[in-house]
């Protein structure tokens, strides 16, 4: 269960962040924009109580080898999920 609440919030704070640092401003997500400040201190705080969350079950040095086994396929499903991928035609 906790494996699971860890992984919820690293997506949660990289979503906050890749929406921060997107280009197109979404209108429904106005909120993130009106308070950026917030929404990345908010997203800090979710990596560093994940990572609490894997040091006190594993210990110290797996918790965090794990957070980061963690964070890489987050960020990529993160990246396919939200950029849409199509071929570019060379003229």
């Amino acid at each position: 269960m906790s494996l699971c609440i860890v992984f919820l919030g690293m997506y949660i704070g990289f979503f906050f962040l890749f929406l921060l640092n997107q280009k197109k401003k979404k209108v429904q997500f106005k909120l993130v924009y009106q308070y950026p400040r917030l929404f990345k201190m908010l997203s800090w705080i979710l990596f560093l109580f994940s990572f609490y969350l894997l040091t006190l079950k594993y210990g110290l040095s797996i918790g965090f080898i794990s957070w980061w086994v963690f964070a890489t396929p987050t960020i990529f499903l993160l990246i396919v999920l939200n950029n849409p991928m199509q071929a570019k035609l060379n003229k």
